[in-house]
């Protein structure tokens, strides 16, 4: 059987636009779909540097008490995963207090070992 696995690396920058990240959310979803096309679910990794400190990661939502800086950025993040049934599995801070740095897939049984190192 032949492989069915898609694999993004973003970065976005910390002050870019709500409309910008999600005309990249729309690309990555339209690739996803043609991935789709034989009507089997491709084995998605999607890594990379999203710069939106305020989101808890345990409960996918906006953290109580922060002030989200990028609001529309993180709802379209949120709606993105869930559209796609994705687990972001990583589970520590990579910036300061902050889990910028993330890894999102359907697959998350798949990822054994994610380190977090200075």
């Amino acid at each position: 059987p032949s492989l069915n696995t898609f694999i993004a690396v973003v970065y976005r920058p910390p002050n870019s636009s709500a409309s910008i990240f999600k005309t990249l959310l729309d690309l990555l979803q339209s690739k996803l779909e043609d991935h789709t096309k034989d009507s089997r679910s491709p084995d998605i990794y999607i890594l990379g540097d999203f710069n939106l400190p305020s989101i808890d990661w345990e409960l996918c939502r906006v953290n109580p008490g922060s002030t989200c800086i990028n609001p529309e950025s993180t709802a379209h993040l949120l709606d993105f995963m869930d559209r796609n049934f994705l687990t972001q599995v990583v589970n520590k801070p990579t910036r300061e207090d902050n889990t910028l740095d993330l890894i999102f897939t359907n697959k998350p049984q798949d990822v054994l070992n994610v380190t977090v190192e200075d």
